[in-house]
């Protein structure tokens, strides 16, 4: 996880009023015009800055959004109360499934028109299992925690659900995800293919991904009443799952606006000395252009398209990961 973003406006003592406010940014929009975000983390230590979300998330939020973080049930019911309504509400610490208010305010919030999204932060990496299920009950859906692993999953061949727009988002990529269960089809946004494995941290891929764990998907978005539920399984802040977080939440964001990132790219093993990440900074990946001709029709051979796919991103990852191998074997040389 990125360290807490440093927001350009006065930060609010959380003590004081539960809540840490970005009211400045870079883009053009004016306040009233950018989307407001509500980020719900209910007993996070807020102090400086937005905690919970990734460093590239925090930088698109700065240049497009209104950005508030709540960290107490009063904060919270206040702005879920307030008018405008957010946008969007990201939920980034699981205490909220502790809280009954907010879950039946976040239900009318969500029932009445609004987005919620889960599972991309701190939420997933904290919460239990045996909580997955009851959480998903709130909001009256039979999603159930699935399998635990890194594999490579392509966008729904079917088709996505709406308003989200595949071409907005990488057609296929590789995360370590926890997945979920009993999401219908025309919920699932990415999901596992026949040329899916199960993959190593170097993109090695192992046993394939067959019965059973092939109608489970990282990723899913589905209407609650009058707004939508999102839940974005990946738990290592990869950049396409950055996007999806972001198109999740109703915002367009142009080359550029999420900046690099901090990456692990080995680990450097000392003798009778800690091991320590040996971290490089990634450039912004540019998401490929496409013109109406490369969306024909949806046809029979829908699955192949998407399986070609995702033989594609595990290629492409495997050659980033063989060239930061060889980077940091010479930087281990060099020692």
């Amino acid at each position: 996880m990125a360290p807490p973003f440093k927001s350009k406006s006065t930060q609010s003592h959380p003590q004081a009023t539960g809540s840490a406010t970005t009211a400045t940014s870079s883009s053009s929009q004016s306040p009233a015009t950018r989307p407001l975000i509500l980020l719900i983390s209910l007993n996070a230590e807020v102090s400086t800055g937005l905690v919970g979300i990734d460093q590239q998330l925090c930088s698109a939020l700065d240049k497009h959004a209104e950005t508030i973080q709540s960290v107490t049930t009063q904060a919270t019911l206040k702005h879920l109360s307030a008018n405008p309504k957010p946008t969007a509400c990201l939920i980034t610490h699981p205490s909220i499934t502790e809280d009954g208010k907010v879950i039946g305010k976040l239900k009318e919030y969500v029932t009445n028109g609004g987005r919620m999204i889960v599972g991309f932060s701190e939420f997933l990496n904290r919460l239990t299992l045996p909580q997955f299920a009851p959480f998903f009950r709130h909001w009256d859906l039979p999603w159930e925690v699935g399998a635990y692993h890194r594999s490579t999953f392509a966008l729904n061949p079917a088709g996505i659900p709406h308003p989200l727009r595949p071409k907005k988002l990488f057609e296929a990529y590789s995360m370590k995800s926890t997945s979920l269960k009993n999401v219908q089809p025309k919920d699932k946004v990415y999901l596992p293919v026949s040329t899916s494995h199960v993959e190593d941290r170097s993109g090695n891929r192992g046993e394939p991904l067959t019965g059973a764990l092939l109608n489970e998907c990282p990723a899913a978005w589905t209407r609650v009443g009058q707004g939508y539920l999102g839940y974005v399984g990946d738990v290592n802040d990869e950049e396409e799952s950055t996007r999806l977080v972001l198109e999740m939440c109703g915002i367009t964001i142009a080359p550029g606006d999420l900046g690099p990132r901090e990456c692990a790219v080995g680990l450097n093993i000392q003798p009778g000395r800690p091991t320590e990440a040996i971290m490089e900074t990634c450039a912004e990946r540019q998401l490929m252009v496409r013109t109406k001709k490369n969306y024909p029709p949806l046809r029979a051979r829908e699955d192949e398209v998407a399986a070609r796919a995702v033989k594609r991103a595990n290629f492409s990852r495997q050659k980033r990961l063989v060239a930061e191998s060889r980077k940091e074997a010479v930087w281990c040389s060099a020692q």
